[in-house]
């Protein structure tokens, strides 16, 4: 996968896709990529927006990636590394 495709698309975001994008965006980094992976769904009640979450080394404190995406337009609205 290329950086190309880190891009905000027009489509909705599926779970299989948000996986891809988030392993992708934490390669680029150096962020490890530690099994079991949770991909979390969120939807707002009456306002704001559904966002996708990815969670790597889910059942674990520590070594955690999380990339959050708009589900919408697939943008990435936060991530960070959790280091131990």
């Amino acid at each position: 996968m290329t950086p190309a495709t880190l891009v905000p698309s027009s489509s909705p975001l599926s779970p299989d896709s948000a996986l891809q994008r988030a392993a992708t965006f934490a390669a680029l980094r150096g962020w490890p990529w530690l099994e079991p992976v949770r991909i979390i769904q969120h939807r707002p009640l009456l306002r704001g927006r559904a966002t996708t979450s990815v969670l790597t080394h889910a059942d674990k404190r520590g070594g955690n990636v999380l990339v959050v995406f708009d589900t919408s337009t697939g943008a990435i609205v936060s991530a960070v590394c959790c280091l131990r």
